[in-house]
């Protein structure tokens, strides 16, 4: 027998009764009950949200200064190492370094190194060693 037909019996066996003293008590062991109810579904989400953190740290990896979880990413570090949950960098190549910078828009850290090789940088390299290779044709 479950804890509300249990509960239901016992309404039954006091309902009409007159006596304050054992109302009182219905009413005072009601309301625990539901105290316990509630922080018992209060403790299962936690439980439920915890083995969800739990799971997701198992399946990211962390790659330089970023999490990845799989091919997804990057993630903020700072928001999965203080909160368990992956935000998405915003990325920008604009910045000429050789691995694309992002930023957090949770978190709102910014200058994040990614491992993304910058577009950018690797477009300059390359007219770089256009022209090196051109130099060195002209010179041999």
């Amino acid at each position: 027998m479950g804890l509300q037909e249990k509960w239901d019996n016992m309404l039954g066996l006091v309902t009409g009764t007159n006596d304050p003293v054992t109302l009182k008590a219905v009413i005072e062991v009601q309301k625990e009950m539901s105290q316990l109810l509630q922080e018992n579904q209060e403790l299962r989400q936690e439980i439920h949200d915890l083995k969800n953190v739990q799971i997701l740290r198992s399946e990211v990896k962390k790659i330089g200064n970023t999490y990845y979880k799989g091919e997804e990413g990057p993630f903020c570090t700072n928001c999965f190492d203080t909160k368990g949950i992956l935000v998405h960098l915003i990325l920008d190549p604009e910045v000429r370094v050789k691995v694309v910078v992002g930023r957090c828009p949770n978190c709102k850290t910014d200058k994040i190194e990614t491992n993304v090789l910058n577009e950018n940088w690797k477009k300059e390299i390359e007219d770089h060693q256009r022209y090196l290779s051109e130099f060195r044709k002209i010179f041999h």
